[in-house]
């Protein structure tokens, strides 16, 4: 027949237990947050098979019912979990459409079930050979722009190469002569950067190229606050349809006005977001053990032990793992935080290997839990604080006029590379690569890839189905982030993971160069944090390395 002793057994089962859990079968509310119909608990499937299957134990009855899982007829709502021990809550139903198959199946005759696999495998190799179509028609669009690419990537290595002459010259000659070829090589290495990441016109650089050069030399001998904040309009709303059709529209720069209106496709009708000083600081972590007792020598992972509140029950103070999760606890977040480092030492070696193998990552930190309080999404920043200056930083107007472009991408950005004291941050919520927000015991395993879900964020989220690119796109303007919240009910985790830095020799490797962070960073730690508007910390990590000493 078409099933195996076995699928016939489990098919045979799934039938007495759908049976016997009729009763127990209904839609249900999972915490007033999702609803699921017709599904039962997992508790009551594992009850009733070890009373009707006389299984002397629920490890075994567990065992009987996820026979029924493997073959597909039982499924957790979700499908990421299969029938456990214990109280916890999870939902399953039964898979109609794999009973029904399965059921025709075991009338069929050997000969037509050899009949229908051979059809099947046909349909299969057409899909293949129409999939290989497309995908050679794809390459040749990707060999395409591999070719403008590197026409682009060599322009862009001419002007970097002509902005690191010009600064030379700057240095040793001060003229203005110098100034002025600096500022049109950064405003040539400015545009080849947009043009690449597709912010200014292919077909007429020559426009942003001008209006970057205006910016720039108008600043040559007058440097401009770092701390400025500019207002940006809010985006108008648009559908995933409209965005996979690229025909969302971009969010505009307001003109120079006192107020800035909401526009009439429905944009957030909020003037302007809150701004805060961030002048709550409460520091950094200066004293660090010697270099010969970290164990992921040459880098060493630590908590911020100056931020009040801020704990890792099971560490202190010490030196972190790399590589496993690690629990911690401040004055707004609990959860867990987890490192990886290629080429560092670590915990996991076997988990940091297939973590990294295939993949151009250098570096992940990814932090799950919950908020203690609700805060909105436009309220919470991650990024770098500095408590000392910045060591070798090129002229301030450059500085500035990198700062204001960097903020005309990302209008939640606050930079302040200049002074006493440095910082860079963005809204934590469009700089992680991935974010998961799920109902308490829906959340991903953090060890394994995470994907996107922010369904439960609400607002522009709630339909679901948004991608992480859009999700990026609306959450790093702080007039689309303030309509949404961060809550206390929600598992929350980011995923934050990156190509350019290389912790191992505490380097930015850029492909055609590498930059060293040590001499800049004045003997300070990069970190991984993240903290309200108000001063308070969700999180704060600090990562040495032995050059820093």
């Amino acid at each position: 027949m078409g099933l195996s002793a076995s699928e016939a057994d489990a098919l045979a089962l799934a039938h007495r237990m759908r049976a016997g859990l009729a009763h127990q079968t209904r839609d249900r509310w999972w915490r007033d947050l999702r609803f699921y119909r017709q599904c039962f608990l997992g508790a009551d499937a594992v009850q009733w098979l070890r009373k009707e299957c006389n299984c002397a134990t629920e490890e075994e009855a567990v065992a009987r019912g996820n026979v029924c899982v493997r073959y597909g007829f039982l499924a957790h709502v979700t499908g990421d979990h299969a029938l456990e021990t214990g109280e916890r809550t999870l939902f399953f139903r039964f898979d109609d459409q794999r009973l029904h198959a399965a059921e025709e199946r075991a009338k069929m005759s050997k000969e037509e079930v050899a009949r229908k696999e051979h059809e099947a495998i046909r349909v299969m190799l057409e899909r293949l050979a129409n999939g290989a179509e497309e995908a050679r028609a794809d390459l040749a669009e990707v060999m395409t722009r591999i070719v403008v690419l590197e026409q682009e990537v060599r322009a862009l290595a001419m002007a970097m190469a002509l902005c690191l002459l010009a600064l030379a010259l700057a240095v040793l000659l001060g003229s203005r002569f110098a100034a002025a070829m600096l500022a049109v090589a950064a405003g040539a290495w400015l545009v080849n950067v947009a043009r690449a990441a597709g912010f200014c016109s292919e077909d007429n650089p020559l426009e942003a190229f001008v209006e970057l050069q205006t910016g720039l030399l108008s600043r040559v001998g007058s440097p401009p606050s770092m701390s400025m904040q500019m207002s940006v309009p809010s985006p108008a709303p648009t559908t995933l349809a409209e965005e996979r059709a690229g025909k969302a529209p971009p969010p505009t720069l307001p003109a120079a006005t006192a107020d800035t209106q909401s526009d009439a496709r429905g944009a957030p009708s909020e003037v302007l977001p809150r701004v805060y000083s961030l002048s709550a600081r409460w520091g950094a972590r200066t004293a660090v053990p010697p270099p010969a007792e970290w164990p992921s020598r040459p880098v060493l992972l630590c908590v911020n032990s100056v931020i009040p509140g801020m704990v890792t029950t099971e560490h202190g103070s010490g030196p972190l793992p790399i590589g496993v999760p690690i629990p911690f606890e401040s004055e707004l977040f609990v959860g867990t935080l987890l490192v990886r480092l290629k080429g560092v030492p670590s915990d996991d070696p076997s988990g940091d290997a297939a973590y990294f193998m295939g993949r151009k990552r250098l570096f992940q930190a990814i932090v799950q839990g919950r908020f203690k309080e609700d805060i909105a999404v436009s309220d919470v920043v991650t990024g770098h604080e500095f408590t000392k200056p910045l060591r070798r930083l090129p002229p301030s107007w450059v500085v500035s006029a990198g700062s204001a472009f960097i903020r005309r991408l990302a209008p939640g950005a606050r930079i302040e590379l200049a002074g006493k004291s440095a910082r860079v941050l963005a809204l934590l919520g469009a700089t992680s690569q991935t974010l998961s927000v799920e109902a308490p015991g829906m959340e991903p395993d953090i060890r394994s890839d995470v994907r996107e879900e922010s369904t439960l964020l609400g607002g522009a989220f709630r339909g679901g189905s948004v991608s992480a690119r859009k999700r990026k796109r609306l959450l790093s303007d702080p007039r689309w982030a303030s309509t949404v919240a961060y809550t206390t009910e929600p598992i929350y985790t980011f995923d934050f993971y990156q190509h350019l830095l290389d912790a191992k020799e505490y380097r930015l490797d850029l492909g055609f160069t590498t930059i060293s962070l040590a001499p800049s960073l004045n003997g300070q730690p990069i970190q991984i944090m993240a903290k309200a508007l108000d001063g308070r910390y969700l999180w704060s990590f600090q990562l040495w390395h032995e050059k820093l000493l």
